[in-house]
């Protein structure tokens, strides 16, 4: 399998392999660099939920700790993000944290940004 990724993908630099975590909910951070708007980065819920139901928040990036909360809470799943019908909430700061984290990374990256 390792040699049919790198025959598609070509040469690689290095990799990550790291370890799934179960929780509440997974939440995708990420960023990538848009045509028309530069760096934008990208909150919402993860796993099979994001190639569902496509409830994620786009924002120019950098983002603020602000913006990150806000992007958060207008995402449909907000009520989910929050603990709703007595499931416990999600470390929102956390999350908020990496928004603005990954945002940065990506406006630092400027142009050689593609996806993350």
């Amino acid at each position: 399998m390792a040699r049919e990724m790198v025959t598609a993908l070509g040469p690689l630099d290095g990799f990550c392999v790291q370890e799934t975590v179960s929780g509440e909910a997974e939440v995708i951070v990420g960023a990538r660099r848009d045509p028309h708007f530069g760096a934008v980065a990208l909150v919402g819920l993860g796993g099979i939920a994001v190639e569902i139901l496509r409830d994620v928040a786009l924002a120019p990036a950098p983002v603020s700790a602000g913006r990150a909360r806000a992007m958060l809470e207008s995402l449909a799943a907000a009520p989910l993000l929050a603990g709703a019908r007595g499931r416990p909430p999600l470390d929102i700061a956390a999350i908020v944290d990496a928004v603005v984290r990954v945002s940065w990374l990506a406006a630092d990256l400027g142009p050689r940004l593609v996806d993350l």
